[in-house]
């Protein structure tokens, strides 16, 4: 079921390669997109550890259809899954702010 919702966010910023840039380039002010584009492979890098760790607690430990009382495993469970999915929608963020920062200062404008 998340693999829509997943699916349909890789699909909006797949529309935006190779397009001009202008609401983010003026939503981001230049020291904002300097750090955020040096924020990118760790958000992108950490944020798939996490949602990885946590659907893996969640495949191998905890199996969907059980019956089970809350424990801390599953609270540690959801706070990595969270995590994860949080940081991974910072890195379409720090993505954005990427791209912005590798094109050059003539075109940015255009």
């Amino acid at each position: 079921m998340a693999l829509v919702p997943g699916s349909l966010l890789v699909w909006g910023v797949a529309t935006r390669i190779r397009k001009p840039l202008v609401w983010w380039d003026l939503a981001l002010s230049g020291g904002a997109r300097r750090v955020l584009a040096k924020l990118w492979l760790p958000c992108l890098s950490f944020g798939m550890l996490l949602f990885l760790a946590g659907f893996g607690i969640w495949s191998f430990a905890l199996p969907p259809g059980e019956e089970r009382e809350v424990t801390s495993t599953l609270y540690l469970l959801w706070s990595f899954l969270c995590s994860g999915l949080l940081l991974l929608l910072l890195s379409v963020v720090c993505g954005f702010a990427r791209d912005l920062e590798r094109k050059p200062s003539a075109t940015r404008n255009q």
